[in-house]
């Protein structure tokens, strides 16, 4: 319960922060840059050293290359289906296939079942999600 109010009370600190004036219009780049260059990789050094790697993290580190391969198909069949364009058919594969599972899915982890499974998270996220995008994702959006 504690992180809803904290998740609350940073969005609402957000909005007041933004509307008064005091932040840059540049802020949100400034902070996911910080987010994406220092924290990330913090946070990943911490938990994954905690893993204890065995063949049941296979599974969970592929299901990100399972959804994104089901989400091509479909949206492939649907695109041919439905006469959409390459960049439209695309660009379905690449939301509708990927997950956001830095931003979201790991303070969605450590709500929902505890700082003990971040690592988990984080293995999904770096050998599933972002592994997925930067190899197949960005040739799907080069295509």
């Amino acid at each position: 319960m504690n992180n809803y109010v904290l998740l609350a009370a940073c969005i609402l600190f957000g909005v007041l922060l933004r509307r008064s004036g005091r932040l840059p219009a540049n802020a949100a780049a400034s902070l996911n840059g910080f987010v994406v260059h220092i924290s990330l990789p913090a946070l990943t050094l911490t938990y994954v050293h905690g893993l204890t790697l065995n063949a049941k993290l296979i599974l969970p580190a592929l299901m990100a290359w399972v959804m994104f391969a089901l989400g091509c198909g479909f949206f492939w069949l649907a695109g041919r289906a439905l006469g959409f364009s390459k960049a439209t058919t695309g660009g379905l594969m690449l939301t509708g296939g990927l997950a956001n599972t830095s931003f979201i899915g790991l303070p969605m982890i450590e709500t929902f079942y505890g700082p003990q499974y971040l690592g988990l998270g984080i293995l999904i996220d770096q050998l599933g999600s972002y592994f997925v995008l930067s190899t197949l994702g960005i040739l799907v959006a080069s295509l």
